[in-house]
């Protein structure tokens, strides 16, 4: 796998994403527009309870800009447990886009959250020419604060910070700042686990004549902090400073108090001393967020809330230690229901059967095994059932259920859910207006609402039923079904056809585009769709391309399909069609039935196969057009020359001889007015295809493929 690397050019990244369309959406860097971007400059640091979090400055080619200015600052979280090398989050740390964000440097804090520092070049800010900015990140990626301005000096210049983690639970901050004289001296701020300020910042250095640079932290378990730099006389110094934090230090919202630094809802605090909470054998309701330690319901059916959480929780029922919030070092024995905060949640089940709800936010409901209930309550929130038949209820806002950590292929149906199959299989769905298919071939089925449908990779097949809705096919060939309703219908890489999108718009992709009609079609000029594809049941319809390169299918009836221009791939399929290349150099094959085939200017290549040539003069498809010596080809690939031997044998081009000597062998007879081509696939001495070209003339091999 390419990764995204300090100093080297950013190519494709791959991994996974929690996003408002689904849980552990498939990624690529071009989902964040890095494709094009050089990585200038970074930072890791390794995450409580495993992984790791890379972070980055990010540098534009000279048509883009990372955040819609500058550079920016992105951050990319990987955890242990899963497939190496697979982003759980990306992240823009920067909410600033005004001019460069960069020098960034990260640390992981006592309570699992992760700091961001770095020097953002918006003069706006503090007045002068650059500033130093934090953000306090929990160890999932959820940004817990906004920006925070470190720097309290506003003259000259500030550059090139350093964060260390506090025994306290805060964080310190070295910078750089440049007087008017053009000299250095490092300055520290120290700050609570939420982003508080405890000290306003000041010369470390001691003496602030001079020229000091490359600024270093280390903190001490005693809570003072070492600060190390180079003199202008290139000597190594250092200071030792207390690191001066007030008791209680920080409540998450800059007003000192009560915070639980370890727990991730603030704090100057260490980690929480843990307790055991006991239920009493019946139905308890047990508040968790105090607790950090052992939940034991007993019997009954048992419910632990987190409801009157000042933060956003992350509950790990498999991974405890990457639990967040009020629940970090929770465990929990004989606990059915979880009741999440007001706020933007993450729980993730196990083998067993629970009911997870969500509450307030936009919240990831992960079921895992067992036969679940996901209420994700309001906001816009994230259902993932997995195995088991499970009940997914979204509450308010937009709600999505995603299958895109299947094993294998799911159907899932919003309408009718009893048609499910798969890990869908068993699952109903109430207040569900999304679906996310698997990395498989997938069907995914909307109702009657506006609904978003993902494929992801596999060959998917989308149906958006009543409703305007969003079809998004990914990678693979995909069939796209908008119904009634004006949709948007999106099918990514692969080639893809699209049904009922007469009234919606169609976005031009990686992919073949296909639009699949009942009645004649003819292409815009202009139109983001590569192709038309005649419906089933449509009957003798005709399909007209553009000046663009197209693709035109027919189907079993009889079809006229004119490319027009550009390079076009015309396809009969069954009945007697006419296909018409017309300009550009064009691939034309008439398919099951008596075709006639005109390839007009170009080079063109007229494809058959077995199944596609008559066995006599009356029963054959007839090019019109042939022109060999412009560079015409017929294309007999396809055909197995030899029908008595296992593979696919070539066949041997024997000119005007009269008859065949063996299987394999292709010959030409002129006649008035026509040409005939006959493929002997067998060993007697009868033709088994022939092909008829209009005009009298002697045939070359190498105007064959064969």
């Amino acid at each position: 796998m390419e990764r995204l690397c300090p100093g080297s050019q950013a190519s494709r990244s791959v991994g996974y994403q929690y996003t408002k369309a689904g849980y552990f959406n498939r990624l690529t860097s071009a989902d964040y527009d890095f494709a094009g971007f050089k990585s200038s400059q970074g930072d890791v640091t390794g995450l409580k309870g495993g992984g790791y979090v890379h972070v980055s400055t990010f540098v534009p080619d000279a048509e883009r800009r990372a955040d819609g200015s500058g550079t920016a600052i992105y951050a990319e979280f990987y955890r242990e447990g899963f497939p190496d090398g697979y982003i759980w989050q990306v992240v823009r740390v920067n909410e600033s886009t005004i001019g460069d964000q960069h020098q960034v440097a990260t640390t992981t804090l006592s309570n699992g959250n992760v700091v961001f520092v770095w020097t953002d070049e918006n003069a706006a800010v503090d007045g002068s020419g650059s500033c130093i900015m934090a953000r306090v990140f929990s160890g999932t990626g959820i940004p817990l604060t906004g920006q925070i301005l470190v720097n309290t000096t506003t003259e000259g210049y500030q550059s090139a910070p350093v964060v260390e983690a506090l025994s306290n639970g805060g964080f310190a901050v070295a910078f750089l700042s440049r007087d008017e004289g053009r000299n250095h001296n490092v300055r520290l701020a120290t700050f609570g686990a939420m982003g508080a300020r405890t000290s306003d910042d000041f010369v470390a250095t001691g003496n602030p004549d001079g020229n000091q640079t490359n600024p270093a932290l280390t903190a001490l378990k005693d809570g003072r902090i070492v600060v190390s730099w180079t003199d202008g006389d290139l000597s190594i110094r250092a200071q030792i400073f207390d690191a001066g934090l007030p008791a209680g230090g920080d409540d998450g919202n800059g007003t000192g108090g009560n915070g639980n630094g370890g727990n991730g809802n603030g704090g100057g605090e260490p980690d929480p001393i843990p307790h055991t909470l006991i239920g009493d054998g019946g139905d308890n309701l047990l508040d968790g967020t105090k607790v950090h330690g052992l939940i034991d319901g007993l019997g009954g059916r048992d419910t632990v809330t987190y409801a009157s959480s000042l933060g956003h929780v992350a509950i790990w029922l498999t991974h405890v230690d990457f639990s967040q919030g009020d629940a970090f070092g929770d465990t929990y024995q004989n606990v059915e229901i979880f009741i999440g905060s007001s706020h933007d949640d993450e729980m993730f089940g196990d083998g067993q059967a629970h009911e997870f709800q969500g509450g307030a936010g936009h919240d990831r409901l992960v079921g895992a095994g067992g036969t679940d209930t996901l209420l994700g309550g309001k906001g816009n929130d994230t259902l993932f059932g997995g195995e088991g038949a499970d009940h997914l209820d979204g509450g308010d806002g937009i709600n999505v259920a995603s299958y895109a950590e299947a094993s294998g292929r799911v159907v899932a149906s919003l309408q009718d859910s009893g048609i499910n199959a798969g890990e869908a299989s068993g699952d109903s769905y109430v207040s569900i207006q999304s679906l996310v298919g698997s990395a498989y071939g997938d069907s995914l089925v909307g109702d009657g609402s506006d609904n978003t449908l993902t494929g992801g990779d596999g060959h998917d097949l989308l149906v958006g039923g009543n409703g305007n809705d969003h079809l998004i096919g990914g990678d693979g060939n995909d069939t796209l079904d908008g119904g009634a309703g004006t949709d948007i219908l999106d099918g990514g890489a692969g080639i893809n056809v699209y049904v009922n999108a007469e009234q919606g718009e169609i976005v031009g992709s990686a992919g073949t585009d296909i639009i699949q009609a009942m009645v004649s079609f003819v292409l815009d000029e202009g139109s983001a769709v590569d192709g038309a594809k005649a419906d089933e049941n449509a009957g003798a319809i005709s399909l007209t391309g553009n000046s663009s390169a197209n693709t035109l299918l027919g189907n079993d009836s009889a079809n006229m399909l004119a490319g027009l221009g550009g390079a076009d791939e015309l396809s009969g399929a069954g009945g007697s069609d006419k296909l018409l290349g017309d300009l550009g150099n064009d691939k034309l094959s008439g398919g099951t039935g008596k075709d006639s085939l005109t390839g007009g200017t170009g080079r063109d290549v007229f494809v058959f196969d077995d199944r596609e040539t008559g066995s006599s003069k009356s029963r054959a498809d007839t090019i019109t057009d042939f022109k060999g010596r412009s560079g015409d080809k017929i294309d007999l690939k396809g055909v197995d020359a030899d029908a008595k031997k296992r593979g696919d044998q070539k066949f041997s081009f024997i000119g005007d001889e009269k008859t065949f000597s063996k299987a394999g062998e292709v010959r030409f007879e002129k006649t008035k007015g026509y040409t005939y081509v006959y493929l002997n696939t067998d060993n007697d001495m009868a033709a088994e295809a022939v092909i008829k070209l209009k005009g009298s003339m002697d045939l070359s091999k190498s105007w064959f493929m064969l």
